[in-house]
């Protein structure tokens, strides 16, 4: 297609026909500016949980601008992280490995 519809909030009628090279890159800017608020939430609701645990409006307001993927993301990262704590309590062998579990998501936020 030499064409597309794209939606566009500036116009009246909500949408906007760009040629396909100029589709695809605004694609990509709208995905760059994604993962980067995506990142940033994700790096906010790590500081909260360094500080204590994280209420359900907490949670909200940090991740609100975040993907579904985030969120997603996140959840498994805070289901790491009670395994830890609970490893942690019992003072089991393998808390160093459920350690490194729980750290390789930050250490992917840090890149």
């Amino acid at each position: 297609m030499i064409f597309k519809t794209i939606t566009d909030e500036t116009t009246i009628s909500g949408q906007r026909i760009v040629g396909a090279l100029e589709a695809r890159k605004i694609a990509q800017q709208r995905a760059t500016v994604q993962l980067e608020t995506d990142i940033a939430c994700l790096k906010k609701y790590e500081i909260a949980c360094q500080s204590g645990s994280v209420s359900t409006e907490q949670f909200d307001a940090i991740m609100k601008k975040a993907s579904i993927t985030a969120k997603e993301y996140q959840q498994i990262f805070r289901k790491r992280l009670v395994l830890l704590n609970h490893m942690r309590r019992h003072k089991s062998p393998i808390t160093q490995h459920c350690s490194q579990l729980v750290s390789e998501p930050v250490f992917l936020l840090k890149q």
